[in-house]
């Protein structure tokens, strides 16, 4: 039985490359996926809008449905 112990993260590592992987540049928006299926831009807005820097957020939906994809954008003024 081998049981092998997980090294824990270090964020501090540089990551695995993979075959195509390329290093993204700085960007003032921000990535959000996992969002739950009843989630809409106004309920992700709400969840940012008080930082500052906020510009905008909107979830991205099926073309045909208009249903959530699970995903969404949010927009600052800055990368900061």
């Amino acid at each position: 039985l081998n049981k092998r112990a997980k090294e824990p993260f270090n964020k501090k590592e540089e990551p695995k490359k993979v075959k195509g992987d390329t290093l993204s540049t700085e960007s003032s928006t921000l990535f959000v996926a996992g969002l739950a299926w009843a989630c809409d831009g106004d309920m992700l807005r709400g969840e940012f809008e008080h930082l500052s820097g906020f510009q905008t957020a909107r979830v991205v939906t099926d073309r045909d449905s208009g249903k959530s994809r699970g995903f969404g954008y949010v927009e600052f003024d800055s990368i900061e």
